[in-house]
């Protein structure tokens, strides 16, 4: 095999040794071997060495553009997040269903939240069910843009099932201040109504309460009502009163004010009591149940006995200055122990206050149950509306907002001026509410959130408002052979029954003409 010439490493071994061991040749092109190295190495490096750098460059290109971006976007955030809901430079509209009108919806919220959001203009639905049935708001909510509605509690399920109405929990949840300082039986009732959601809320609610004069208890020797008494309790309570006398009238131990009389403070205290008039399934009258069976029997005897007063006669069509009418009413006068009334009965106090010089210390009681069973359940509240945010709002959070303020103590001391009587949801301050020492006992009280929803989704039926109509009007009409005697409550509630269930089959009758 032919040797290379350039095979130089090979023959180190053969040469004689110079400097260092080597010979002068073999040092010399170790040198140039270097040398070559060198040279090559460095030639490499110059291309990775330019790479290296345009890469570092692009990167800080990249990385500028990328740390501008995120600045721009987290700016824009920020921004986003700092800018109000409602602005202070730009008109922000609201359009509003009320069915009271635009003039009242100012009057009470509109007119103090401009104030403080000067650039709000609120624009108004018209043609809004009034008192409609469920299938007109389904139909009227489907239809129409609304920002905010006032809508009936009883009907706050069935639209939020259908999707119509905007879940108000995540609000909540956001701010969470709001929903503790509600009333937690009124915001426990309309979350209960959307099944554990809340999809609407109240600035005010009512009840009904046993008043009661103190001074006429005292006199008497007769200790005044603590707790919930029941109606044949409370009934026991007035007979105590029999034959005493004021002025040389006589007093009576309960009063219903001054447009009284036998149905009408029977059905009024059912309709309290949530007790329903037919069967839901069936045209079914049940309006001679026991329960309502015992309400004639108690009352009638006490309308016998003279426990319970009769108020004036108010002719129909007349007008009366509101100093007429306390002055019929018994209470207002001194001649009668205890008044089944609503809450805002404190209104009526004060003007006979003003009026007539009525200064008697008064006080209240829960309103009475109507037995053992049903005393420790609690009583029943009137939420008749909620205000609620429609899902089609094009503008939820600006309406949450003016919900938000409708629900505010600053707004709740608002009205405690403006509607001293009234309940409002958020609890003012003592010293705001006219009356609060007594007024204490509405928040004190018990409530039923089931009793209250089934009343309320009662009375929007047709069927009840007809059944508890008919029942009034034929207890006026046959109201003296009742007192008499010549007519027994079961044999009056026999042939009511009879009147009813024909008046439900025509109300059928009618309901599938109308069907499409």
């Amino acid at each position: 095999m032919k040797r290379r010439e350039h095979d130089w490493e090979s023959r180190l071994d053969e040469l004689p040794l110079g400097t260092g061991g080597f010979s002068m040749g073999t040092i010399q092109r170790v040198k140039e071997r270097i040398a070559v190295e060198e040279r090559r190495q460095g030639k490499r490096w110059i291309p990775l060495a330019a790479a290296a750098l345009i890469a570092v460059a692009l990167a800080t290109v990249l990385l500028r553009t990328e740390l501008g971006d995120r600045l721009s976007a987290s700016l824009r955030k920020d921004e986003k997040e700092n800018k109000p809901v409602i602005s202070e430079t730009e008109t922000t509209a609201l359009r509003i269903g009320y069915p009271s009108g635009g003039d009242a919806f100012m009057q009470k919220y509109g007119a103090p939240f401009t104030i403080r959001h000067p650039m709000v203009r609120f624009q108004y639905a018209e043609d809004i069910p009034q008192a409609g049935s469920l299938t007109d708001y389904k139909t009227w909510l489907a239809e129409n843009n609304v920002d905010l509605i006032q809508i009936p509690l009883g009907y706050v399920g069935e639209l939020a099932s259908e999707g119509l109405l905007a879940d108000l929990d995540t609000l909540l949840l956001r701010d969470g201040a709001l929903e503790t300082s509600l009333f937690a039986p009124v915001r426990e009732t309309i979350r209960e109504a959307g099944a554990g959601k809340l999809y609407g809320l109240t600035d005010t609610f009512s009840t009904y309460g046993l008043y009661y004069n103190r001074e006429l208890f005292a006199e008497r020797g007769i200790p005044v009502p603590e707790g919930t008494l029941t109606w044949a309790e409370t009934t026991a309570l007035a007979a105590k009163f029999v034959g005493m006398e004021k002025n040389g009238e006589p007093v009576y131990g309960l009063g219903f004010g001054y447009r009284s009389g036998l149905a009408r403070n029977v059905t009024m205290v059912g309709r309290s009591l949530g007790l329903g008039t037919n069967a839901p399934d069936a045209p079914r009258s049940l309006l001679g149940s026991e329960a309502w069976t015992g309400l004639w029997t108690s009352f009638l005897q006490a309308y016998r006995d003279g426990w319970i007063a009769e108020g004036g006669t108010l002719e129909n069509g007349q007008s009366y200055a509101m100093k007429e009418l306390y002055k019929l009413d018994p209470f207002l006068n001194g001649r009668a122990a205890m008044t089944f009334q609503s809450s805002d009965y404190g209104s009526s106090l004060a003007g006979a206050r003003e009026q007539l010089g009525f200064d008697d210390e008064w006080g209240i009681a829960p309103a009475p149950a109507l037995d053992d069973l049903t005393r420790s359940g609690g009583q029943l509240l009137e939420i008749p509306y909620v205000l609620a945010i429609p899902s089609r709002s094009s503008k939820p959070d600006a309406a949450w907002e003016l919900l938000k303020y409708i629900l505010s103590p600053e707004q709740s001391e608002r009205n405690a001026r403006t509607s001293p009587y009234a309940l409002p949801t958020v609890r003012p301050e003592a010293s705001v509410l006219a009356g609060s020492d007594v007024q204490t006992g509405f928040y004190e009280a018990r409530y039923d959130a089931d009793l209250t929803l089934a009343s309320l989704e009662r009375a929007s039926l047709p069927d009840y408002q007809a059944l508890l109509n008919l029942a009034y009007q034929d207890g006026e009409r046959r109201k003296h052979e009742l007192l008499d005697g010549s007519l027994t409550v079961e044999r009056f509630l026999q042939e009511l029954d009879k009147q009813a269930e024909e008046t439900l089959r025509q109300l059928d009758a009618a309901k599938e003409e109308t069907s499409p």
